[in-house]
């Protein structure tokens, strides 16, 4: 064979391959376009390319096709099939459809409704994705699993059932579903993933059920009518981001297996006024409350170890918070802006008070270092107006900034007896105009049988004392246990 006769040869070979290809589906009827395999056809869309509009208005799958004398089952919408045929308003899908394909309805803006029968075992990623008028959709019995993206931006669902077989919401699967006012998650779910309901604005409660096991990062992001939470399942994280932004979530029940709630968990949610917090709980992720401008108290339990950087900034009404013996780290800009704090109870063990950790608490009266701190950060305590009565147990004196304090204030400084001179003639700390031993309940610079009398007095109720240092042990309450350690000062004449 010649070269010029063989040139001609591929070249008609590689233009039968490339009409092959360009031609993406096998035969037409009244309209739709399929594929074939053996004796079932797959509903698919024109030529190689799912980009062509092919169908509008109404159209209807019929069970079975017949193309040159041959008929098939019609059992499968492929992948794209439908893709941006934006003026496609309906569809009809056979009881013989056993599968859709991923992307099969996707960008079909005008799409109103459709009833997916129950013979459907399989719906693939993104089939409903950017559905913007789907106001209405029954989905099969069999299935058991939602994709990722399936019903994404459908803006104007108003509620979905999912059925009972399903195990797997996947990753955006609910994510911009506008309207979406009640979804119900079945008892089979064990996994929701990420971004999945995120941006749902009208979804108001939803309860996360007891078999799940796996939930995703900003999985409820700005729901902004989501008031209430319940979770059933037996996790272990509250996931980074998980509530951020939800301005209306008011109440938020977890469940005792949490041991870390994530970065940014609950940031942004101005309304959260109730949170029960699990005994099981080990580690704040950093912000992850930052921005609950509404929650007034919260009680730690002893399992905590981590306060991580921000995590309660701009908690505005954060009045009462207990800081457990248990933690080893608080950090940066913690408590920052917490400007209804009034109290502040630093653990044993704890070294360093981080950079600007109670920057900006206005109304804070009382600080109590323990005797384990080496150092205070930059802005610590800076903007504490309101400061009278600032404890340090350390026996030598902590390094601090010069504006680790606000210049205006000088709240009155107690420390150990025998370490008062060095306060005195140490750098910074020498700035105080006061400074008294611990156990000086009634201020006049000695301890000794007077103080153990006004103490008894504040105790039984005939005396209240604000300027004093009458929290002996410092565990937040003033009672028999000061007593006790009162006098073990003045016997030891510390």
């Amino acid at each position: 064979m010649n070269k010029t006769l063989l040139h001609s040869v591929l070249t008609a070979i590689l233009m039968l391959l490339s009409s092959t290809a360009a031609m993406g589906h096998d035969f037409e009827v009244d309209g739709i376009f399929y594929n074939k395999n053996g004796t079932e056809a797959t509903v698919t869309y024109q030529g190689a390319s799912p980009y062509h509009a092919d169908y509008s208005g109404d159209v209807i799958i019929p069970e079975t096709v017949t193309h040159n004398d041959t008929t098939y089952l019609v059992t499968a919408i492929g992948n794209k099939a439908f893709r941006d045929c934006e003026n496609l308003e309906s569809v009809f899908i056979p009881n013989s459809i056993v599968t859709i394909g991923g992307g099969a309805f996707r960008d079909c803006e005008k799409l109103k409704e459709i009833v997916i029968p129950n013979t459907v075992i399989s719906i693939g990623s993104f089939t409903f994705d950017g559905c913007s008028s789907m106001i209405s959709i029954t989905l099969p019995n069999a299935i058991t699993y939602i994709g990722e993206y399936t019903f994404s931006g459908c803006s104007s669902l108003t509620e979905i059932h999912i059925p009972n077989t399903v195990k797997s919401l996947g990753d955006n699967s609910f994510q911009f579903c506008h309207n979406l006012e009640q979804i119900i998650i079945p008892e089979a779910v064990t996994y929701i993933g990420e971004y999945a309901f995120n941006y749902c604005d009208k979804l108001t409660d939803i309860t996360i059920p007891s078999k799940v096991t796996k939930i995703g990062k900003h999985m409820f992001e700005k729901c902004s009518r989501l008031s209430s939470v319940t979770i059933l399942a037996p996790i272990k994280t509250i996931e980074s981001y998980m509530f951020i932004d939800c301005g209306r979530l008011r109440s938020v029940s977890l469940p005792e297996s949490v041991t870390a709630i994530g970065e940014q968990a609950f940031r942004g949610c101005s309304q959260l006024t109730n949170i029960n917090i699990p005994s099981s709980l080990i580690r704040i992720g950093a912000q992850s409350f930052c921005g609950c401008s509404s929650l007034k108290s919260l009680t730690l339990p002893n399992t905590v170890t981590t306060i991580d950087q921000g995590a309660f900034a701009s908690c505005s009404s954060l009045e009462i918070i207990n800081i457990p013996a248990s933690v080893t780290l608080i950090g940066e800009q913690a408590f920052s802006g917490c400007s209804s704090l009034i109290e502040v109870t630093i653990p044993d063990g704890i070294k360093y008070v981080s950079f600007r950790t109670f920057y900006g608490c206005r109304s804070l009266k009382k600080v109590i270092l323990p005797s384990s701190i080496l150092s205070t950060g930059l802005g610590a305590f800076f903007g504490c107006e309101s400061l009278k009565n600032f404890i340090c147990k350390a026996i030598t004196p902590p390094s601090i900034y010069s504006d680790t304090f606000s210049d205006f204030i000088s709240p009155v400084l107690y420390v150990p007896a025998k370490s008062i001179e060095a306060y005195k003639t140490t750098d910074l700390w020498n700035k105080f105009t006061t400074i008294l031993p611990i156990g000086d309940v009634n201020g006049d610079g000695r301890i000794n049988i007077s103080d153990l009398n006004e103490l008894i007095d504040i105790i039984l109720g005939g005396f209240d004392n604000y300027e004093g240092f009458s929290d002996i042990d410092a565990d937040g309450e003033v009672n028999i246990s000061d007593l006790v350690c009162l006098i073990d000062l003045i016997l030891n004449n510390q």
